[in-house]
C-alpha cells in the first residue's frame, strides 16, 4: 500500500481523510473490527503494528526494482509463504505456518480496509485504484 501525505488538511476533504485515518489506526489499537486481533498465537509473534510499519526507503526501492511481486522466484506454496513472510519480518516456525499466515493476512486486511490507503489508492495519480 501506497502511504501518501494530504495534500490540503485544512480543505474539507483533507480533513475527511485525517479523521478516516484517525478512526482506522483507533479501531485498530480497540480491536474493534474483529480482523483477529483477538487471536493467541502459540509461537512469539510480532504484534500487528510492528508487520505494518512502513518499510525503508532502500527496502521499497529494492522491492520496486525487483520486479517485486510479479517476478518471484519459481517455488511451491510453502517456500512462497516463507519467502512473503520473511519480506514482513512474519516468523515461520515449523507446524506453525497457518499461524503466519494468519498474521500476514491480518495486515493485509488492515490495509485494504484502511479508509486513508483506500482513498489514495483512488486519488488520481496516486497509486492504483
Amino acid at each position: 500500500a501506497v502511504v501518501g501525505r494530504v495534500e490540503r488538511p485544512e480543505s474539507k476533504e483533507g480533513a475527511a481523510k485525517i479523521d478516516a485515518w484517525i478512526e482506522s489506526v483507533n479501531a485498530l489499537h480497540e480491536g474493534d473490527d474483529k480482523s483477529g486481533a483477538q487471536f493467541v498465537y502459540s509461537k512469539n509473534m510480532p504484534d500487528i503494528e510492528t508487520v505494518m510499519r512502513e518499510f525503508d526507503p532502500e527496502v521499497e526501492e529494492a522491492l520496486r526494482n525487483s520486479g517485486f511481486p510479479d517476478n518471484l522466484p519459481d517455488m511451491d506454496l510453502k517456500s512462497t509463504i516463507k519467502y512473503m513472510c520473511a519480506i514482513l519480518d512474519i516468523p515461520v516456525y515449523e507446524g506453525y505456518m497457518n499461524e503466519s499466515l494468519h498474521l500476514m493476512f491480518t495486515a493485509y486486511m488492515h490495509l485494504k480496509n484502511n479508509p486513508y490507503l483506500r482513498a489514495e489508492a483512488t486519488t488520481p495519480g496516486k497509486g492504483k485504484g
